[in-house]
């Protein structure tokens, strides 16, 4: 499944269509990227189970972290639980490709909500920055730092909280 590709993936490549995770979960990614980092691009991915996940694929050939810089992201990455924080939820690698399967968190950016409605109610900013600081205190907490904060890396969940994606080795 690791090697199955479809057209996708400008700025990584073909991009596999499945991959299967270290715990043998198999995810399909959608057929369209929903966002794209510096050296990254962002599906959409569905597991066999039915969830709903979003799925971060690396080019290794692109990426400036080593396979163990990698693995250890991900090892911190999955000791990480707090409501302010992306979830993570699962890895992989392909022969081309390292893979962050982690919570989809639907309501978009803080940059885009900014670019749709301009200027925000205080009252809602004011929710949206202890929520983003909330998360980053938690990061710190746990003797981590977030190496890109901005508002397209605040992600508004449904629930109307807001989720810093956490990055430490600039990914």
């Amino acid at each position: 499944i690791a090697g199955t590709t479809t057209a996708g993936g400008g700025l990584c490549g073909k991009v596999p269509r499945e991959v299967r995770d270290f715990s043998d979960d198999v995810w399909t990614r959608s057929n369209d990227p929903i966002g794209a980092g510096g050296v990254s691009e962002v599906y959409l991915g569905l597991g066999h189970h039915g969830l709903l996940v979003a799925m971060k694929f690396f080019l290794l050939e692109s990426t400036r972290s080593s396979t163990d810089d990698l693995k250890n992201e991900v090892e911190l990455l999955s000791h990480l639980k707090h409501d302010n924080i992306v979830s993570y939820v699962e890895c992989s690698f392909t022969p081309t490709h390292f893979v962050i399967i982690m919570e989809y968190v639907s309501g978009g950016s803080l940059e885009k909500l900014l670019r749709q409605f301009g200027p925000l109610p205080l009252l809602a900013l004011k929710k949206y920055l202890y929520d983003i600081l909330r998360g980053l205190e938690y990061l710190h907490s746990q003797k981590s730092v977030h190496c890109d904060i901005k508002p397209g890396n605040a992600l508004l969940h449904n629930d109307g909280d807001f989720r810093p994606m956490a990055r430490y080795l600039g990914l």
